[in-house]
């Protein structure tokens, strides 16, 4: 069941929700966005590294990392947004590559 439900959200079209979250993100907002950031990459990589095919090991890694270093449960603080930004656009870049392999 969860499996199921975590493909679906890894379809071209939904792919697109931490796209764009995570390029929003690299704009100074106030602490509330931050935590819809962390909730959406946290679900979407999540659900990446449950849904991914066993032949993609290390896609689903990189994405287990990219939920941990988001969760909001224990989240990470890493003091400045300047050390936010490239993470921010790794991640990006991760969820861009998925998005284009999964046409």
């Amino acid at each position: 069941m969860i499996d199921t439900f975590a493909k679906k959200l890894l379809t071209n079209n939904l792919l697109i929700i931490p796209i764009i979250v995570l390029i929003i993100a690299l704009y100074p907002f106030n602490t509330q966005f931050y935590m819809l950031v962390k909730i959406t990459v946290f679900i979407f990589g999540i659900a990446a590294f449950i849904g991914l095919p066993d032949n993609m090991k290390k896609e689903k890694y990189t994405f287990l990392l990219s939920a941990l270093i988001y969760n909001p449960i224990f989240p990470l603080y890493f003091g400045t947004r300047l050390i936010w930004i490239p993470i921010n656009l790794l991640v990006l870049y991760f969820f861009w590559k998925l998005r284009k392999s999964m046409k």
